[in-house]
């Protein structure tokens, strides 16, 4: 990571958690060392199975120094050096950084609108890259993944004012909630709205989604040569012809 003073814009000291003790993927170690914060900033990273006890520990670890926002990185993201300092830029409670799923059919992961079925379950309606065309600036959602997530550290408190038991009541397991099977982002998110605090995606920033994937030589019915990426155990997708070297 590397200290930055940006001209014009006020030192905020970041609070950066990793969720992982050892991270997988190289290009994520590549974003994390070139990663410009302001001066005063650190890095902590988390491990372990209980992801949610991990996340509340730090927080409670952390809570004597001086940081003003707490930013959250998994190990599986990569990212331009000047990331967190555009998200900074934004003088908002919660704001995250565009991203996708990593895996076909590689959709938004923020929603637009969330509901109850039937059975009192969340449904929550997807932002869709065709209704984001020309769009430009903050988005508001109504729940996003917790991953390139920038909060201030007043949100924590106004969720749970009680300080004797702030930091072990942020982060819960999104069984909890009882109105359906979230992760603990969202089961944060639906409290943050119930707190009306507004959430955002920063749509000029972007960060990308890091997964395996395997190039298969792919022979067509015609006899043709293509190439076909898999994810996992999902199911190809061809691309266009073979290319030429020779052209």
């Amino acid at each position: 990571m590397i200290a930055a003073d940006v001209e014009g814009q006020k030192a905020v000291k970041v609070l950066i958690v990793i969720t992982s003790s050892v991270p997988r993927y190289l290009m994520f170690e590549i974003s994390i060392e070139a990663l410009m914060a302001p001066r005063g900033s650190g890095i902590a990273r988390i491990g372990g199975a209980n992801l949610v006890q991990n996340l509340n520990l730090t927080l409670e670890q952390a809570s004597n120094y001086p940081w003003e926002r707490v930013w959250y990185i998994d190990d599986d993201h990569q990212f331009d050096n000047d990331t967190l300092l555009r998200l900074l830029q934004h003088d908002v409670d919660v704001v995250t950084s565009t991203t996708l799923i990593k895996h076909p059919p590689f959709l938004p992961v923020f929603m637009k609108t969330k509901r109850k079925n039937a059975k009192g379950q969340w449904v929550y309606t997807r932002y869709t890259w065709q209704e984001l065309k020309g769009r430009v600036g903050l988005l508001p959602v109504v729940a996003v993944g917790r991953s390139g997530m920038l909060i201030k550290r007043e949100v924590f408190h106004r969720l749970v004012p009680d300080s004797v038991v702030l930091w072990n009541e942020i982060w819960r397991q999104g069984q909890i909630d009882p109105f359906g099977q979230i992760g603990e982002d969202f089961d944060f998110c639906n409290r943050l709205q119930e707190a009306n605090i507004p959430i955002h995606v920063d749509l000029d920033t972007t960060i990308g989604h890091i997964d395996p994937v395997a190039a298969w030589p792919y022979r067509k019915p015609d006899g043709t040569w293509t190439i076909a990426l898999q994810w996992g155990s999902g199911n190809p997708i061809t691309l266009g012809a073979a290319p030429d070297p020779n052209v």
